[in-house]
Protein backbone atom coordinates (compact mmCIF):
# COMPACT_ATOMS: atom_id res chain seq x y z
CA UNK A 1 0.00 0.00 0.00
CA UNK A 2 2.76 2.37 0.75
CA UNK A 3 4.30 1.36 -2.78
CA UNK A 4 1.07 2.48 -4.46
CA UNK A 5 0.86 5.42 -2.43
CA UNK A 6 4.33 6.85 -3.61
CA UNK A 7 3.38 5.75 -7.25
CA UNK A 8 0.45 7.45 -7.32
CA UNK A 9 2.09 10.72 -5.81
CA UNK A 10 5.23 10.46 -8.77
CA UNK A 11 2.50 10.48 -11.05
CA UNK A 12 0.32 12.92 -9.69
CA UNK A 13 3.41 15.03 -9.92
CA UNK A 14 4.86 14.11 -13.36
CA UNK A 15 1.28 14.79 -14.65
CA UNK A 16 1.91 18.28 -12.61
CA UNK A 17 5.09 19.10 -13.87
CA UNK A 18 3.76 18.10 -17.76
CA UNK A 19 1.22 20.31 -17.13
CA UNK A 20 2.98 23.49 -16.19
CA UNK A 21 5.42 22.83 -18.85
CA UNK A 22 2.71 22.62 -21.41
CA UNK A 23 1.50 26.21 -20.07
CA UNK A 24 4.30 27.68 -19.89
CA UNK A 25 5.28 26.08 -23.05
CA UNK A 26 1.83 28.06 -24.24
CA UNK A 27 2.90 31.41 -22.60
CA UNK A 28 6.09 31.29 -24.58
CA UNK A 29 4.31 30.41 -27.82
CA UNK A 30 1.93 33.49 -27.58
CA UNK A 31 4.86 35.86 -25.82
CA UNK A 32 6.96 35.10 -28.79
CA UNK A 33 4.24 35.34 -31.52
CA UNK A 34 3.43 38.90 -30.20
CA UNK A 35 6.96 39.60 -30.41
CA UNK A 36 7.21 38.54 -33.65
CA UNK A 37 4.02 39.94 -35.27
CA UNK A 38 3.40 42.14 -37.83
CA UNK A 39 4.78 45.72 -36.83
CA UNK A 40 1.28 47.60 -35.32
CA UNK A 41 0.38 50.20 -37.28
CA UNK A 42 0.64 53.92 -35.18
CA UNK A 43 -3.34 53.45 -34.13
CA UNK A 44 -2.57 50.33 -32.23
CA UNK A 45 0.57 51.43 -30.97
CA UNK A 46 -0.97 54.25 -29.27
CA UNK A 47 -3.72 51.83 -27.90
CA UNK A 48 -1.09 49.77 -26.36
CA UNK A 49 0.13 52.70 -24.42
CA UNK A 50 -3.01 54.29 -23.42
CA UNK A 51 -3.58 50.80 -21.98
CA UNK A 52 -0.30 51.09 -20.00
CA UNK A 53 -0.72 54.68 -18.79
CA UNK A 54 -4.28 53.79 -17.70
CA UNK A 55 -3.67 50.79 -15.45
CA UNK A 56 0.02 50.30 -15.03
CA UNK A 57 -0.44 46.00 -14.30
CA UNK A 58 -1.56 46.24 -18.28
CA UNK A 59 2.21 47.39 -19.15
CA UNK A 60 3.71 44.08 -19.36
CA UNK A 61 1.05 42.94 -21.49
CA UNK A 62 1.48 46.28 -23.42
CA UNK A 63 5.18 46.01 -23.60
CA UNK A 64 5.22 42.62 -24.77
CA UNK A 65 2.70 42.95 -27.73
CA UNK A 66 5.01 45.56 -29.39
CA UNK A 67 7.10 43.78 -31.92
CA UNK A 68 10.62 44.07 -30.77
CA UNK A 69 11.58 45.84 -34.14
CA UNK A 70 8.86 48.29 -32.98
CA UNK A 71 10.86 48.53 -29.37
CA UNK A 72 14.32 49.86 -31.14
CA UNK A 73 16.08 47.87 -28.37
CA UNK A 74 13.90 49.54 -25.89
CA UNK A 75 14.49 47.67 -22.64
CA UNK A 76 11.66 47.08 -19.99
CA UNK A 77 13.09 49.26 -17.47
CA UNK A 78 12.87 52.19 -19.30
CA UNK A 79 9.56 51.57 -20.72
CA UNK A 80 8.03 51.38 -17.27
CA UNK A 81 9.63 54.25 -16.24
CA UNK A 82 8.49 56.51 -19.32
CA UNK A 83 4.88 54.93 -18.81
CA UNK A 84 5.19 55.96 -15.28
CA UNK A 85 6.15 59.84 -16.08
CA UNK A 86 3.43 60.23 -18.76
CA UNK A 87 0.64 58.56 -16.50
CA UNK A 88 1.74 61.27 -14.08
CA UNK A 89 1.98 63.82 -16.92
CA UNK A 90 -1.41 62.42 -17.62
CA UNK A 91 -3.06 62.14 -14.23
CA UNK A 92 -2.23 65.52 -13.27
CA UNK A 93 -3.35 67.65 -16.26
CA UNK A 94 -6.84 65.88 -16.26
CA UNK A 95 -7.69 66.10 -12.63
CA UNK A 96 -6.90 62.17 -12.02
CA UNK A 97 -9.23 60.99 -14.76
CA UNK A 98 -8.69 57.91 -17.00
CA UNK A 99 -7.69 58.66 -21.11
CA UNK A 100 -10.76 57.98 -22.78
CA UNK A 101 -9.89 58.32 -26.71
CA UNK A 102 -7.17 59.74 -28.68
CA UNK A 103 -6.54 61.92 -31.99
CA UNK A 104 -3.91 61.10 -34.35
CA UNK A 105 -1.92 63.87 -34.64
CA UNK A 106 -0.78 65.98 -38.33
CA UNK A 107 2.59 66.97 -38.96
CA UNK A 108 1.29 70.59 -38.25
CA UNK A 109 0.20 69.19 -35.08
CA UNK A 110 3.24 67.63 -34.06
CA UNK A 111 5.21 70.55 -34.84
CA UNK A 112 3.14 73.29 -32.75
CA UNK A 113 2.95 70.56 -30.14
CA UNK A 114 6.75 70.40 -30.03
CA UNK A 115 7.32 74.04 -30.51
CA UNK A 116 8.94 73.30 -34.04
CA UNK A 117 10.93 70.69 -32.91
CA UNK A 118 13.04 68.68 -35.67
CA UNK A 119 15.82 66.49 -35.26
CA UNK A 120 16.53 63.53 -37.75
CA UNK A 121 18.41 62.01 -35.02
CA UNK A 122 15.38 60.41 -33.49
CA UNK A 123 13.15 59.85 -36.87
CA UNK A 124 10.57 61.68 -38.06
CA UNK A 125 8.13 62.44 -35.39
CA UNK A 126 4.69 61.45 -35.23
CA UNK A 127 1.75 61.18 -31.99
CA UNK A 128 -1.21 61.05 -30.77
CA UNK A 129 -3.06 64.11 -28.15
CA UNK A 130 -4.90 61.89 -25.59
CA UNK A 131 -8.17 62.98 -24.34
CA UNK A 132 -9.94 62.24 -21.61
CA UNK A 133 -14.08 61.60 -20.05
CA UNK A 134 -17.06 61.15 -21.96
CA UNK A 135 -16.52 64.38 -23.65
CA UNK A 136 -13.06 63.40 -24.71
CA UNK A 137 -11.65 66.66 -23.56
CA UNK A 138 -8.43 67.94 -24.20
CA UNK A 139 -6.12 68.64 -21.92
CA UNK A 140 -2.60 69.27 -23.83
CA UNK A 141 -1.02 66.35 -23.34
CA UNK A 142 0.77 64.50 -26.69
CA UNK A 143 2.25 61.38 -26.48
CA UNK A 144 4.82 61.36 -29.57
CA UNK A 145 6.54 58.09 -31.03
CA UNK A 146 9.48 58.18 -34.08
CA UNK A 147 8.69 56.94 -37.41
CA UNK A 148 10.65 55.12 -40.21
CA UNK A 149 11.01 56.15 -43.69
CA UNK A 150 8.70 53.54 -44.61
CA UNK A 151 6.05 55.03 -42.18
CA UNK A 152 6.48 52.66 -39.74
CA UNK A 153 5.80 53.90 -35.90
CA UNK A 154 8.23 53.04 -33.41
CA UNK A 155 9.36 53.56 -30.04
CA UNK A 156 12.83 55.24 -30.32
CA UNK A 157 14.99 53.89 -27.51
CA UNK A 158 17.06 57.37 -27.80
CA UNK A 159 14.14 59.29 -27.61
CA UNK A 160 12.64 57.45 -24.75
CA UNK A 161 16.20 57.44 -22.52
CA UNK A 162 16.91 60.98 -23.38
CA UNK A 163 13.19 62.12 -21.96
CA UNK A 164 13.73 60.06 -19.16
CA UNK A 165 17.08 61.75 -18.57
CA UNK A 166 15.83 65.24 -18.92
CA UNK A 167 12.61 64.65 -16.84
CA UNK A 168 14.98 63.16 -13.88
CA UNK A 169 17.37 66.29 -14.02
CA UNK A 170 14.44 68.87 -13.94
CA UNK A 171 13.04 66.65 -11.01
CA UNK A 172 16.60 66.85 -9.30
CA UNK A 173 16.73 70.66 -9.75
CA UNK A 174 13.44 71.16 -7.59
CA UNK A 175 14.56 68.64 -5.27
CA UNK A 176 17.84 71.15 -4.55
CA UNK A 177 15.61 73.63 -4.23
CA UNK A 178 12.97 71.81 -1.86
CA UNK A 179 15.91 71.06 0.42
CA UNK A 180 17.55 74.09 0.15
CA UNK A 181 20.91 72.85 -1.16
CA UNK A 182 22.62 75.62 -2.48
CA UNK A 183 25.39 73.69 -3.51
CA UNK A 184 23.97 71.16 -5.38
CA UNK A 185 22.09 73.60 -7.21
CA UNK A 186 25.13 75.48 -8.20
CA UNK A 187 26.36 72.23 -9.47
CA UNK A 188 23.85 72.42 -11.76
CA UNK A 189 23.53 75.96 -12.65
CA UNK A 190 27.17 76.09 -13.41
CA UNK A 191 27.05 74.65 -16.76
CA UNK A 192 24.62 76.45 -18.18
CA UNK A 193 25.59 80.22 -17.25
CA UNK A 194 27.94 81.96 -19.01
CA UNK A 195 32.10 82.51 -18.10
CA UNK A 196 31.79 85.81 -17.19
CA UNK A 197 29.98 84.62 -13.83
CA UNK A 198 32.28 83.68 -11.36
CA UNK A 199 31.92 80.71 -9.06
CA UNK A 200 30.83 83.38 -6.31
CA UNK A 201 28.36 84.87 -8.94
CA UNK A 202 27.08 81.33 -9.74
CA UNK A 203 26.33 81.15 -5.97
CA UNK A 204 24.77 84.53 -5.30
CA UNK A 205 22.54 82.95 -8.46
CA UNK A 206 21.95 79.97 -6.17
CA UNK A 207 21.17 81.79 -3.94
CA UNK A 208 18.79 83.59 -5.47
CA UNK A 209 16.85 81.24 -6.67
CA UNK A 210 16.28 79.21 -3.45
CA UNK A 211 14.97 82.48 -1.98
CA UNK A 212 12.79 83.56 -4.30
CA UNK A 213 11.02 79.36 -3.93
CA UNK A 214 10.72 79.49 -0.46
CA UNK A 215 8.90 82.98 -0.38
CA UNK A 216 7.02 82.61 -4.15
CA UNK A 217 5.98 78.86 -3.91
CA UNK A 218 3.69 76.98 -1.42
CA UNK A 219 5.10 73.46 -0.91
CA UNK A 220 7.70 70.99 -2.18
CA UNK A 221 8.28 71.11 -6.54
CA UNK A 222 10.16 67.71 -6.31
CA UNK A 223 6.71 65.88 -5.56
CA UNK A 224 4.23 67.55 -8.11
CA UNK A 225 6.84 68.28 -10.94
CA UNK A 226 4.51 66.16 -12.87
CA UNK A 227 1.28 68.31 -13.00
CA UNK A 228 3.54 71.25 -14.07
CA UNK A 229 5.37 69.62 -17.02
CA UNK A 230 3.55 71.34 -20.21
CA UNK A 231 6.55 70.28 -23.22
CA UNK A 232 8.86 66.89 -22.83
CA UNK A 233 11.08 66.23 -25.10
CA UNK A 234 14.38 64.50 -25.65
CA UNK A 235 16.23 68.31 -25.56
CA UNK A 236 13.84 70.47 -23.82
CA UNK A 237 11.18 70.52 -20.83
CA UNK A 238 8.62 73.18 -20.16
CA UNK A 239 7.55 73.56 -16.62
CA UNK A 240 4.60 75.56 -15.55
CA UNK A 241 3.82 76.70 -11.97
CA UNK A 242 0.56 78.06 -12.20
CA UNK A 243 0.42 80.09 -8.82
CA UNK A 244 3.64 82.07 -7.61
CA UNK A 245 3.58 84.68 -5.72
CA UNK A 246 4.49 87.70 -8.04
CA UNK A 247 7.27 90.72 -7.09
CA UNK A 248 5.53 92.61 -4.73
CA UNK A 249 3.21 89.59 -3.30
CA UNK A 250 0.43 90.71 -3.70
CA UNK A 251 -1.44 88.26 -6.31
CA UNK A 252 -0.52 85.03 -7.56
CA UNK A 253 1.12 84.94 -11.08
CA UNK A 254 2.63 81.53 -13.19
CA UNK A 255 6.41 81.36 -13.85
CA UNK A 256 8.19 79.01 -16.68
CA UNK A 257 11.06 77.05 -16.22
CA UNK A 258 12.53 75.26 -18.98
CA UNK A 259 15.63 73.13 -19.16
CA UNK A 260 17.47 72.50 -22.65
CA UNK A 261 20.28 70.08 -23.12
CA UNK A 262 22.52 70.40 -26.14
CA UNK A 263 25.74 67.74 -26.69
CA UNK A 264 25.32 66.49 -22.78
CA UNK A 265 24.83 69.76 -20.91
CA UNK A 266 22.11 71.28 -19.41
CA UNK A 267 20.84 74.71 -19.51
CA UNK A 268 18.39 76.19 -16.49
CA UNK A 269 16.58 78.53 -17.62
CA UNK A 270 14.72 79.86 -14.64
CA UNK A 271 14.60 83.50 -15.03
CA UNK A 272 13.58 84.66 -11.05
CA UNK A 273 11.94 87.39 -10.74
CA UNK A 274 14.13 89.99 -8.56
CA UNK A 275 13.41 93.55 -7.23
CA UNK A 276 16.66 95.55 -7.50
CA UNK A 277 18.27 96.86 -4.51
CA UNK A 278 16.95 100.44 -4.13
CA UNK A 279 20.20 101.59 -2.98
CA UNK A 280 21.23 101.30 -6.55
CA UNK A 281 19.52 104.86 -7.44
CA UNK A 282 21.45 106.53 -4.48
CA UNK A 283 24.83 107.78 -4.94
CA UNK A 284 27.21 107.12 -1.94
CA UNK A 285 30.72 108.40 -0.94
CA UNK A 286 32.66 106.93 1.99
CA UNK A 287 29.90 104.52 3.07
CA UNK A 288 27.62 107.70 3.38
CA UNK A 289 24.20 108.13 1.16
CA UNK A 290 24.92 111.51 0.00
CA UNK A 291 21.70 111.45 -2.77
CA UNK A 292 18.82 109.81 -4.34
CA UNK A 293 17.97 109.86 -8.27
CA UNK A 294 14.57 111.33 -8.55
CA UNK A 295 14.97 113.63 -5.17
CA UNK A 296 14.43 117.17 -5.27
CA UNK A 297 17.12 119.37 -3.97
CA UNK A 298 18.43 122.89 -3.60
CA UNK A 299 21.90 124.51 -4.97
CA UNK A 300 22.69 124.95 -1.34
CA UNK A 301 22.20 121.41 -0.26
CA UNK A 302 24.37 120.35 -2.99
CA UNK A 303 26.93 122.29 -2.23
CA UNK A 304 26.46 121.36 1.45
CA UNK A 305 26.71 117.72 0.25
CA UNK A 306 29.40 118.10 -2.39
CA UNK A 307 31.10 121.22 -2.08
CA UNK A 308 31.61 123.64 -4.97
CA UNK A 309 31.34 122.50 -8.20
CA UNK A 310 33.55 122.47 -11.14
CA UNK A 311 31.47 123.57 -13.74
CA UNK A 312 27.78 124.08 -14.37
CA UNK A 313 25.50 124.65 -17.09
CA UNK A 314 22.10 126.08 -17.41
CA UNK A 315 19.65 125.29 -20.31
CA UNK A 316 16.80 127.39 -20.78
CA UNK A 317 14.95 126.06 -23.27
CA UNK A 318 14.96 122.64 -21.18
CA UNK A 319 14.64 123.82 -18.20
CA UNK A 320 17.69 121.42 -17.20
CA UNK A 321 20.58 122.35 -14.66
CA UNK A 322 23.79 120.27 -14.96
CA UNK A 323 26.16 120.28 -11.99
CA UNK A 324 29.41 118.68 -13.04
CA UNK A 325 32.20 117.23 -9.86
CA UNK A 326 35.04 115.21 -10.56
CA UNK A 327 33.90 111.63 -11.63
CA UNK A 328 30.48 112.72 -11.27
CA UNK A 329 27.95 114.79 -13.87
CA UNK A 330 24.29 115.67 -12.14
CA UNK A 331 20.94 116.76 -14.26
CA UNK A 332 18.40 118.29 -12.31
CA UNK A 333 14.62 119.31 -13.82
CA UNK A 334 14.52 122.67 -12.46
CA UNK A 335 11.31 123.72 -10.63
CA UNK A 336 12.50 127.35 -9.77
CA UNK A 337 15.97 128.92 -11.68
CA UNK A 338 17.11 132.44 -10.19
CA UNK A 339 20.85 132.24 -11.37
CA UNK A 340 23.36 129.24 -10.93
CA UNK A 341 23.77 129.65 -7.07
CA UNK A 342 20.35 129.87 -6.57
CA UNK A 343 18.33 127.18 -7.37
CA UNK A 344 15.48 124.06 -7.01
CA UNK A 345 15.06 120.71 -8.88
CA UNK A 346 14.37 117.54 -9.29
CA UNK A 347 17.87 115.09 -9.65
CA UNK A 348 16.90 113.14 -13.06
CA UNK A 349 20.15 111.70 -13.68
CA UNK A 350 22.91 110.55 -12.05
CA UNK A 351 26.69 109.93 -14.47
CA UNK A 352 29.06 108.09 -12.28
CA UNK A 353 32.38 107.92 -14.38
CA UNK A 354 36.47 108.02 -14.62
CA UNK A 355 38.56 107.41 -11.69
CA UNK A 356 35.10 108.41 -9.27
CA UNK A 357 34.87 108.18 -5.19
CA UNK A 358 31.41 107.69 -5.64
CA UNK A 359 29.15 104.36 -6.27
CA UNK A 360 26.09 103.04 -6.35
CA UNK A 361 24.32 100.16 -4.31
CA UNK A 362 26.34 97.66 -2.36
CA UNK A 363 29.58 99.06 -3.73
CA UNK A 364 28.90 99.45 -7.62
CA UNK A 365 31.62 101.83 -8.85
CA UNK A 366 33.28 103.06 -12.39
CA UNK A 367 36.19 100.44 -13.13
CA UNK A 368 34.80 97.78 -11.58
CA UNK A 369 35.05 94.21 -13.46
CA UNK A 370 32.26 93.07 -14.98
CA UNK A 371 33.01 89.84 -12.81
CA UNK A 372 32.28 91.44 -9.67
CA UNK A 373 28.94 93.23 -10.84
CA UNK A 374 27.64 90.00 -11.35
CA UNK A 375 28.72 88.42 -7.75
CA UNK A 376 26.58 91.65 -6.20
CA UNK A 377 23.96 91.89 -8.92
CA UNK A 378 23.46 88.57 -10.98
CA UNK A 379 20.75 90.13 -12.92
CA UNK A 380 22.69 92.46 -14.65
CA UNK A 381 23.77 90.39 -17.16
CA UNK A 382 23.26 90.69 -20.70
CA UNK A 383 21.73 94.50 -21.07
CA UNK A 384 23.28 95.55 -18.03
CA UNK A 385 19.60 97.43 -17.47
CA UNK A 386 17.55 97.35 -14.82
CA UNK A 387 14.52 99.25 -13.64
CA UNK A 388 14.56 100.56 -9.91
CA UNK A 389 11.60 102.00 -7.77
CA UNK A 390 12.62 103.95 -4.98
CA UNK A 391 9.58 105.66 -3.83
CA UNK A 392 10.45 108.68 -5.59
CA UNK A 393 10.58 107.51 -8.97
CA UNK A 394 10.82 104.84 -11.36
CA UNK A 395 14.65 104.80 -12.65
CA UNK A 396 16.87 102.78 -15.04
CA UNK A 397 20.03 101.99 -13.65
CA UNK A 398 22.17 101.14 -17.01
CA UNK A 399 26.00 100.11 -17.00
CA UNK A 400 28.46 100.47 -20.00
CA UNK A 401 31.44 98.36 -20.19
CA UNK A 402 35.05 99.34 -21.67
CA UNK A 403 36.54 97.02 -23.62
CA UNK A 404 38.78 95.66 -21.24
CA UNK A 405 35.32 94.16 -19.15
CA UNK A 406 35.08 96.91 -16.38
CA UNK A 407 32.29 99.50 -16.20
CA UNK A 408 33.26 102.77 -18.10
CA UNK A 409 30.15 104.36 -16.22
CA UNK A 410 27.15 104.02 -14.40
CA UNK A 411 23.96 105.85 -15.61
CA UNK A 412 21.17 106.52 -13.45
CA UNK A 413 17.83 108.06 -14.93
CA UNK A 414 14.68 108.99 -13.31
CA UNK A 415 11.26 108.47 -15.78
Amino acid sequence: MIRKGLKLRIVSAILAISTMLSLVSCDMFRFKSKINAEPLSEQDLVRLMVNAINDKKASADSYAAIPEIQRDGLSYSYFIQFVDIMTGISQSNSDNRSVSSFRLMTEEDVEDATDGFEDSYYGNIVGAELLYGEEQQSCGVYLLFSEEEDGMPYLSEEWISDVIDLYNYGEHYFDMIDSENTDGLFTLLRPGLPDAYTDEAVRTVANEVISYYEISVRGDLSDRMRSMVTLLLPNHIHITIPETLNISSNRLVRHDVDIITENGAYDIIDEIPVNPDMALSQVSRNDEVLFTCGSTYSASAMTDLLGESGRTTYYPSSGAFSVYYDGLILVFDLIDYQNDNDWIGVLSQVKIQGDSPYVIGSGLYSGMPASEILELYPYFYDEYLVEVDNEHAQCNVSIALSPDDTVAYVRITAN
